[in-house]
C-alpha cells in the first residue's frame, strides 16, 4: 500500500487553483520518484476488475484507461500498476522541463510506467494492448477538433484492438491522500463507444473537481 506522507494543499483563490494543483502534482510526482509514499484509496475498483475480465474474456489482452490531467495521474497509474501487476503505458511530451524529461521517463519506467512520445505511437500501443498491458490516455486537449476532449484516438484504438475503455481519475482529497475513482467500462471492438459518448464521460470525470484540472490546451475550438 502507498502510505500517507505529503505536504498540505492550501486554499488559493478559485481561479488559481488549477495551476496550484498542477504544481502540487509535480511536487508529489518528484517526491514519489524520490522515495516518498502517499495514501491512495480506491472507489469503484470493481470496475477495474470488470474491465480486465472483459479483456481476458474477449482475448483483447489489455485495456485502455481514459483519464484527464486532474489530481495526480502519475500516482493513479502507480496504483493500477501495483494492483494489477500489468505495465502502464502512456503518451506525453515534455516532462516538467525539457532537460528533465529523459531522467523522469527513466525513473517512471523503473516503476512500471512507460512514457512514449506521440510520433508513431499507435503501432506501439496496439502491441502493448495485445500483450496485456494498460494504455492510459489523457483525453483533455485536442488541437485537431472543435472540442478540447481528444476522444477520437481512444475510440479508434479500442475498435482496432478490441480493448475495453475504463474511465478513471486520481483525485486529491486531503494532504497526501488520493482516491482513484473508476467508472463502468465500455466494451471494445465494434462495441467501442463513439467519440461523442466518450466525451460525455470524460467531462463527467472532472465534474465537481474542476479546480484540480490542469487543461493544457483550449477546451473548445478557436472562434471564427
Amino acid at each position: 500500500m502507498l502510505a500517507a506522507n505529503a505536504g498540505a494543499p492550501g486554499s488559493p483563490p478559485l481561479g488559481h487553483r488549477p495551476l496550484y494543483h498542477h504544481l502540487l502534482a509535480h511536487y508529489e510526482t518528484l517526491a514519489m520518484l524520490g522515495g516518498r509514499s502517499f495514501e491512495i484509496r480506491t472507489s469503484g475498483e470493481e470496475h477495474l476488475r470488470e474491465a480486465l475480465a472483459r479483456a481476458d474474456h474477449t482475448g483483447a489482452g489489455g485495456l485502455i484507461l481514459a483519464t484527464v490531467h486532474a489530481g495526480n495521474w502519475t500516482l493513479g497509474g502507480l496504483l493500477i500498476r501495483e494492483r494489477t501487476g500489468r505495465s502502464i503505458h502512456t503518451i506525453a511530451g515534455t516532462q516538467i522541463t525539457r532537460g528533465w524529461t529523459g531522467e523522469l521517463r527513466r525513473l517512471c519506467r523503473a516503476r512500471g510506467i512507460r512514457i512514449h512520445s506521440k510520433r508513431g505511437s499507435t503501432p506501439r500501443l496496439l502491441r502493448v494492448l495485445r500483450a496485456g498491458g494498460i494504455v492510459a490516455l489523457h483525453l483533455d486537449g485536442d488541437q485537431h477538433a472543435k472540442s478540447g476532449i481528444a476522444t477520437r484516438g481512444a475510440s479508434l484504438l479500442s475498435r482496432r484492438s478490441g480493448a475495453p475503455i475504463l474511465p478513471g481519475v486520481c483525485e486529491r482529497v486531503a494532504p497526501g491522500v488520493f482516491v482513484a475513482r473508476f467508472w463502468p467500462p465500455f466494451d471494445g471492438g465494434e462495441a467501442a463507444p463513439s467519440p461523442a459518448r466518450l466525451e460525455e464521460t470524460i467531462l463527467a470525470l472532472v465534474r465537481g473537481r474542476a479546480d484540480q484540472w490542469a487543461l493544457f490546451r483550449p477546451l473548445w475550438g478557436r472562434a471564427a
